[in-house]
Protein backbone atom coordinates (compact mmCIF):
# COMPACT_ATOMS: atom_id res chain seq x y z
CA UNK A 1 0.00 0.00 0.00
CA UNK A 2 1.33 3.50 -1.07
CA UNK A 3 1.80 5.79 1.49
CA UNK A 4 -1.54 8.24 -0.32
CA UNK A 5 -3.65 5.04 0.09
CA UNK A 6 -2.21 4.18 3.69
CA UNK A 7 -2.98 8.12 4.85
CA UNK A 8 -6.49 7.98 2.65
CA UNK A 9 -7.44 4.56 4.65
CA UNK A 10 -6.43 5.88 8.05
CA UNK A 11 -9.24 9.12 7.30
CA UNK A 12 -11.22 6.89 6.19
CA UNK A 13 -11.32 4.44 9.18
CA UNK A 14 -11.41 7.25 11.64
CA UNK A 15 -14.45 8.79 10.26
CA UNK A 16 -16.30 5.41 10.02
CA UNK A 17 -15.16 4.87 13.78
CA UNK A 18 -16.72 8.05 14.89
CA UNK A 19 -20.10 7.63 13.15
CA UNK A 20 -20.23 4.07 14.33
CA UNK A 21 -19.27 5.48 17.90
CA UNK A 22 -21.84 8.22 17.50
CA UNK A 23 -24.55 5.92 16.92
CA UNK A 24 -23.57 3.62 19.29
CA UNK A 25 -23.64 6.06 22.16
CA UNK A 26 -26.91 7.07 21.09
CA UNK A 27 -28.96 3.98 20.81
CA UNK A 28 -26.79 1.71 23.26
CA UNK A 29 -25.26 4.19 25.67
CA UNK A 30 -24.60 2.29 29.02
CA UNK A 31 -23.88 5.54 30.81
CA UNK A 32 -27.10 6.83 30.37
CA UNK A 33 -27.86 4.32 32.98
CA UNK A 34 -26.06 6.43 35.98
CA UNK A 35 -28.56 9.03 37.39
CA UNK A 36 -26.26 11.36 38.45
CA UNK A 37 -25.17 12.19 34.85
CA UNK A 38 -27.18 14.55 32.69
CA UNK A 39 -27.89 13.14 29.02
CA UNK A 40 -25.09 15.05 27.57
CA UNK A 41 -22.59 13.96 29.60
CA UNK A 42 -23.55 10.79 29.50
CA UNK A 43 -23.19 10.94 25.53
CA UNK A 44 -19.66 12.82 25.87
CA UNK A 45 -18.46 9.99 27.94
CA UNK A 46 -19.88 7.38 26.09
CA UNK A 47 -18.51 8.40 22.62
CA UNK A 48 -15.21 8.85 23.97
CA UNK A 49 -15.46 5.31 25.76
CA UNK A 50 -16.91 3.99 22.27
CA UNK A 51 -14.61 5.42 19.90
CA UNK A 52 -11.66 4.62 21.95
CA UNK A 53 -13.09 0.97 22.17
CA UNK A 54 -13.60 0.76 18.28
CA UNK A 55 -10.05 2.12 17.62
CA UNK A 56 -8.18 -0.59 20.11
CA UNK A 57 -10.30 -3.34 18.11
CA UNK A 58 -9.31 -1.94 14.96
CA UNK A 59 -6.09 -1.06 15.59
CA UNK A 60 -5.80 -4.80 16.58
CA UNK A 61 -7.41 -6.40 13.41
CA UNK A 62 -4.43 -3.89 11.32
CA UNK A 63 -1.27 -5.19 12.96
CA UNK A 64 -2.86 -8.46 12.80
CA UNK A 65 -3.49 -8.16 8.91
CA UNK A 66 -0.05 -6.16 8.25
CA UNK A 67 2.01 -8.96 9.93
CA UNK A 68 1.15 -11.30 7.58
CA UNK A 69 2.02 -9.25 4.65
CA UNK A 70 5.14 -9.93 2.93
CA UNK A 71 6.62 -8.09 -0.44
CA UNK A 72 9.75 -8.76 -2.50
CA UNK A 73 11.55 -6.46 -4.70
CA UNK A 74 13.72 -7.33 -7.22
CA UNK A 75 16.54 -4.71 -8.74
CA UNK A 76 18.24 -5.21 -11.24
CA UNK A 77 21.21 -2.70 -12.29
CA UNK A 78 24.71 -2.01 -13.97
CA UNK A 79 28.11 -2.40 -12.24
CA UNK A 80 28.02 -0.17 -8.85
CA UNK A 81 25.65 2.37 -10.34
CA UNK A 82 22.32 1.25 -8.68
CA UNK A 83 19.42 2.89 -9.46
CA UNK A 84 15.57 1.30 -8.36
CA UNK A 85 13.74 3.70 -11.02
CA UNK A 86 15.58 1.94 -13.82
CA UNK A 87 15.17 -0.76 -16.13
CA UNK A 88 19.16 -1.72 -16.87
CA UNK A 89 19.98 -3.19 -20.07
CA UNK A 90 22.24 -6.06 -19.94
CA UNK A 91 24.77 -5.99 -22.89
CA UNK A 92 26.11 -9.09 -23.98
CA UNK A 93 29.55 -9.19 -25.93
CA UNK A 94 28.60 -11.42 -29.15
CA UNK A 95 32.62 -12.12 -29.52
CA UNK A 96 33.20 -13.50 -25.65
CA UNK A 97 29.43 -15.02 -25.32
CA UNK A 98 28.93 -13.21 -21.94
CA UNK A 99 27.88 -10.41 -19.39
CA UNK A 100 27.02 -9.36 -15.89
CA UNK A 101 24.36 -8.07 -14.19
CA UNK A 102 23.60 -7.52 -10.83
CA UNK A 103 20.28 -7.88 -9.03
CA UNK A 104 19.11 -6.25 -5.82
CA UNK A 105 16.42 -8.29 -3.77
CA UNK A 106 14.73 -6.52 -0.71
CA UNK A 107 12.91 -8.51 1.75
CA UNK A 108 10.31 -7.25 4.05
CA UNK A 109 7.03 -8.67 5.77
CA UNK A 110 6.38 -12.14 7.26
CA UNK A 111 9.10 -15.12 7.34
CA UNK A 112 6.57 -18.07 6.71
CA UNK A 113 5.23 -16.02 3.34
CA UNK A 114 8.45 -15.35 2.17
CA UNK A 115 9.75 -19.18 2.18
CA UNK A 116 7.14 -20.46 0.25
CA UNK A 117 7.59 -18.09 -2.41
CA UNK A 118 8.72 -19.73 -5.78
CA UNK A 119 10.68 -17.13 -8.02
CA UNK A 120 12.00 -17.56 -11.44
CA UNK A 121 13.04 -15.61 -13.90
CA UNK A 122 12.39 -17.27 -17.57
CA UNK A 123 15.15 -16.21 -20.57
CA UNK A 124 14.95 -17.04 -24.46
CA UNK A 125 16.50 -19.81 -26.41
CA UNK A 126 19.55 -17.45 -27.14
CA UNK A 127 19.97 -15.95 -22.92
CA UNK A 128 20.77 -18.47 -20.40
CA UNK A 129 23.19 -18.57 -17.22
CA UNK A 130 25.86 -21.16 -16.00
CA UNK A 131 24.91 -19.57 -12.39
CA UNK A 132 25.14 -22.27 -9.70
CA UNK A 133 25.05 -20.13 -6.86
CA UNK A 134 23.18 -20.90 -3.04
CA UNK A 135 20.99 -18.16 -4.10
CA UNK A 136 20.00 -18.95 -7.33
CA UNK A 137 19.89 -22.00 -9.72
CA UNK A 138 20.15 -22.05 -13.74
CA UNK A 139 17.92 -24.94 -15.21
CA UNK A 140 15.85 -25.40 -17.94
CA UNK A 141 15.52 -22.31 -19.49
CA UNK A 142 14.60 -20.73 -15.98
CA UNK A 143 17.16 -18.84 -13.40
CA UNK A 144 15.55 -20.09 -9.90
CA UNK A 145 15.99 -17.82 -6.96
CA UNK A 146 15.85 -19.52 -3.08
CA UNK A 147 15.09 -17.16 -0.88
CA UNK A 148 15.57 -19.24 2.32
CA UNK A 149 18.89 -18.95 1.62
CA UNK A 150 18.96 -15.04 2.21
CA UNK A 151 15.80 -15.26 5.02
CA UNK A 152 17.26 -16.40 8.69
CA UNK A 153 16.69 -19.55 10.45
CA UNK A 154 14.52 -17.72 12.59
CA UNK A 155 11.69 -15.08 13.27
CA UNK A 156 8.22 -14.45 12.32
CA UNK A 157 9.09 -10.38 10.28
CA UNK A 158 12.25 -9.96 8.83
CA UNK A 159 14.04 -7.25 6.58
CA UNK A 160 17.15 -8.20 4.42
CA UNK A 161 18.88 -6.25 1.46
CA UNK A 162 21.24 -9.01 -0.61
CA UNK A 163 23.15 -7.62 -3.60
CA UNK A 164 23.77 -10.79 -6.32
CA UNK A 165 25.67 -11.06 -9.49
CA UNK A 166 24.46 -12.97 -12.34
CA UNK A 167 26.60 -14.08 -15.20
CA UNK A 168 25.21 -14.55 -18.11
CA UNK A 169 25.76 -16.67 -22.18
CA UNK A 170 24.67 -15.89 -24.90
CA UNK A 171 23.88 -18.83 -27.94
CA UNK A 172 23.73 -16.55 -30.70
CA UNK A 173 25.79 -14.30 -32.58
CA UNK A 174 23.13 -12.31 -33.92
CA UNK A 175 23.41 -8.39 -32.90
CA UNK A 176 20.18 -7.59 -33.60
CA UNK A 177 18.24 -9.98 -31.25
CA UNK A 178 16.88 -7.87 -27.91
CA UNK A 179 14.34 -8.77 -25.04
CA UNK A 180 13.35 -7.44 -22.08
CA UNK A 181 13.28 -10.65 -19.21
CA UNK A 182 11.31 -10.17 -15.32
CA UNK A 183 11.43 -12.58 -12.95
CA UNK A 184 7.83 -13.74 -12.11
CA UNK A 185 6.20 -15.25 -8.83
CA UNK A 186 5.13 -18.67 -9.52
CA UNK A 187 2.85 -19.09 -5.57
CA UNK A 188 1.29 -16.16 -5.55
CA UNK A 189 -0.18 -16.26 -1.63
CA UNK A 190 -2.57 -13.69 -0.46
CA UNK A 191 -0.72 -10.58 0.84
CA UNK A 192 2.46 -11.66 -0.76
CA UNK A 193 3.43 -9.50 -3.91
CA UNK A 194 6.24 -9.27 -6.06
CA UNK A 195 7.65 -5.59 -7.84
CA UNK A 196 10.42 -5.96 -10.17
CA UNK A 197 10.78 -3.73 -13.88
CA UNK A 198 13.24 -6.60 -15.08
CA UNK A 199 16.08 -5.42 -17.53
CA UNK A 200 16.55 -5.39 -21.31
CA UNK A 201 19.35 -7.89 -22.73
CA UNK A 202 20.83 -7.32 -26.50
CA UNK A 203 24.03 -8.98 -28.12
CA UNK A 204 26.62 -6.17 -29.04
Amino acid sequence: MTRGWKTFAICLQTIALTFLAIWVANHFNIFKSFNHLTDDQAFDIGLAAYLAIFEAIASYAFDKIESRRASIVMTFYNNDNYNDGNCPTLLCDHVKGVGFLKCRITLDGNVEKLRKADIELPLSNWLSSQSQLPFYTYSNGYLKFDLNSILPKSGNEHHTVQDLKISFSINSGDTTLESTFAPELINRGFMLKLESKGFRAKIK
